[in-house]
């Protein structure tokens, strides 16, 4: 859980001297690393340049691919279903913490939302192993259920021009079922607590996105991608590429970074509907804890369908870019 605001200098992990960080420690100290201190940011939104996000998403979903190909085609050596795991899920890994970098990096250049109430929390010491080990298995189970269900061993890799349509598919069908899941958690009073604990964070930074109990954990690793699966199934090559998305936006939307930053898979196609998500949607959704609304972490497409949309306040048309040069504030976090 989230590390309180008055947690003793003694207990505060993150002030020691890095050199004594265990391992795990070392990785979630990438995410704001020792000396961050907030500095309110009054002026306009900035407006966040999706295509930067696409050169930073792309090389990394093409490297493996390509690798493999080089592989089979110039050396003659295809990949096994073992290989190809243990390959794929080292890139995705090593994926997610330079994105976990490159979210500190845009903190600091943007602010973070909500910064007049309150800073970004921590993660409390004993939540730490967990955290990270979550992270980690979230990594590898997902690559793995790839690798038994979609991957092909002997089979050229290959794309194929109905990649951004696999992709946009493929995000709505995940979208779907964690908006149900997830919604169930919150209203359905007996399932609150095995959500509880990923709601010990009201301000959370990248590395708390799989902060969660073990039924929330199944859930997000593993059930809710399969069942898009069977909705959508897509070519092992496709699903990578889309797996790297989904999960660049669900660090992002746990960063707390204060832009217009929204999906750059599906933004452009729903914003002019209004059904594009944002990162404030979901940190909205962490700062009103059980009665929040915001429950889909891809677009905003079954909130509004449903009636559960919150309204945003730091990133409207009116906050972002020169409209308003005054900028706005967020309401105070309500405790619920």
């Amino acid at each position: 859980m989230a590390a309180p605001a008055n947690t003793p200098k003694s207990e505060q992990w993150w002030t020691r001297n890095p050199k004594e960080f265990d391992m795990f420690q070392k990785i979630l100290h990438m995410d704001l690393g020792s000396n961050y201190k907030e500095v309110i940011r009054n002026g306009p939104v900035p407006k966040h340049n999706v295509w930067t996000d696409h050169a930073f998403v792309i090389p990394w979903a093409v490297a493996p691919i390509a690798l493999q190909y080089a592989s089979q085609v110039f050396l003659g050596r295809p990949w096994s279903r073992l290989e190809a795991f243990g390959i794929y899920t080292a890139n995705l890994a090593t994926f997610g913490l330079i994105t976990v970098r490159r979210l500190r990096i845009l903190g600091e250049k943007y602010g973070h939302l909500d910064a007049i109430n309150r800073e970004r929390d921590r993660v409390a010491e004993n939540r730490v192993t967990p955290l990270v080990l979550g992270l980690l298995a979230t990594i590898s189970v997902r690559t793995m259920m790839a690798a038994i269900i979609a991957y092909k061993p002997g089979r050229l890799p290959f794309l194929t021009w109905k990649l951004p349509i696999d992709m946009a598919l493929y995000m709505v069908a995940v979208d779907f079922f964690f908006y149900l899941y997830h919604r169930a958690l919150h209203q359905v009073p007996w399932l609150w607590k095995f959500h509880r604990t990923h709601h010990s964070t009201k301000h959370p930074t990248s590395l708390m996105a799989p902060l969660a109990d073990h039924v929330q954990e199944t859930f997000d690793i593993a059930v809710i991608p399969i069942l898009a699966y069977m909705i959508r199934p897509i070519p092992f090559f496709h699903w990578y590429i889309a797996c790297l998305y989904v999960n660049y936006i669900e660090l992002a939307g746990h960063s707390g970074v204060r832009a217009d930053m929204g999906h750059p898979v599906l933004g452009m196609l729903l914003r002019p509907f209004g059904l594009d998500l944002v990162v404030e949607d979901h940190d909205l959704h962490h700062r009103l804890g059980m009665r929040a609304g915001n429950f889909g972490k891809q677009t905003r497409i079954f909130d509004t369908f449903f009636g559960t949309t919150s309204p945003r306040y730091e990133t409207t048309p009116e906050a972002i870019g020169l409209h308003n040069q005054k900028g706005s504030k967020a309401p105070p976090p309500k405790a619920l």
